[in-house]
């Protein structure tokens, strides 16, 4: 077979999908809040740790880009939210406090949060309001597992909250 092969250019660089930037103050509200709350029991459990970030990667050329719970320093680990949060913010908390976990676990090398009573890891769980929450495995006195340490953003020092002690 005889003949020419042209090929179209392409429209300019491909993204760089290890590139990323920090995301704006107000570019991504639900997100920045969920963030915010999620940043106060980073505060008050690893008083270390300077406040998580989110930050944005490109997506492949014909989708937005992707966002990143992330440490102050950039990294980050698995952890991909949707440039469009869920639809109420309890969603956007969880998925934000998931996210956070994930990486904090990750590039930290420890468990976070942990159970004061139990020193347990705690998962995220739903208060019976159905407020995200971080919760135990663990039994508690007399009563059964599973508990409820704090809804996310209410954590503090060692088995305290500052809106109460947790179910």
């Amino acid at each position: 077979m005889s003949g020419y092969f042209f090929f179209e250019p392409l429209p300019g660089p491909a993204p760089d999908l290890f590139s990323f930037r920090f995301v704006e103050p107000g570019e991504h509200g639900d997100w920045q809040e969920a963030l915010a709350l999620v940043n106060e029991d980073v505060a008050a459990t690893l008083p270390e740790e300077p406040p998580l970030r989110l930050v944005a990667c490109p997506g492949d050329a014909d989708a937005p880009e992707l966002l990143y719970v992330a440490r102050s320093n950039g990294e980050w680990h698995h952890n991909t939210l949707l440039a469009e949060p869920p639809g109420t913010l309890p969603d956007a908390v969880a998925a934000v406090a998931e996210a956070a976990q994930e990486s904090l676990m990750e590039l930290l090398h420890r468990v976070w949060p942990v159970c004061p009573d139990h020193r347990l890891g705690a998962h995220l769980c739903l208060t019976p309001d159905g407020a995200p929450a971080w919760g135990c495995s663990g039994a508690r006195g007399e009563r059964p597992a599973p508990h409820v340490l704090a809804p996310v953003g209410a954590l503090t020092g060692p088995g305290t909250s500052r809106r109460g002690k947790g179910a």
